[in-house]
């Protein structure tokens, strides 16, 4: 595998180190979002036991967890307008009207993985998330996450999505 630069190498010592690792990892996934942002398509195959759709939802929410701390202050989201990109994404993903909606949540549903990096985004930053979401936009948000309550699932982590997706 090719070095990845800005993270291959990287101290990790500072926050400029951490900025730079995590703006490493999400800057070459823009030019595969989709239109609306909800979705990301890496041109490769896989064989992922689950519909298109989830796997281009996995695509979008896997980067969360390196987006959600470079939100954490305005001012890095002011310093880099693309993060605020990624919250557009997830008002589209969740909105059922939406043409890149992501689809209601089932039982034993990829779908109820991806919870645990939008969870865990809102939870880091309520503030800049929610407002830069139209009030709509959190209601589907908020329906979209409950959608997997009385579903089921398989009986180890995945029981944490669940709860993660509840705070």
């Amino acid at each position: 595998m090719a070095p990845l630069a800005g993270f291959t190498g990287n101290p990790f010592r500072s926050r400029a180190d951490m900025v730079g690792a995590a703006s490493a990892l999400i800057n070459p996934l823009h030019p595969h979002k989709s239109a609306s942002g909800a979705r990301i398509r890496l041109p490769i195959e896989t064989a992922a036991g689950f519909d298109d759709v989830a796997a281009q939802l996995e695509g979008f929410a896997r980067p969360l967890f390196a987006v959600a701390p470079l939100l954490m202050t305005e001012a890095t989201a002011r310093e880099d307008p693309k993060l605020l990109t990624w919250i557009n994404g997830l008002s589209n993903g969740v909105d059922p009207l939406h043409p890149e909606y992501w689809g209601d949540i089932g039982h034993v549903d990829q779908r109820m993985v991806e919870t645990e990096s939008i969870s865990f985004t809102l939870l880091s930053n309520p503030d800049i998330v929610l407002k830069a979401m139209s009030q709509t936009a959190r209601n589907n948000l908020v329906a979209w996450l409950s959608g997997m309550n009385g579903k089921r699932m398989p009986e180890n982590n995945w029981r944490w999505f669940r709860v993660l997706s509840n705070l």
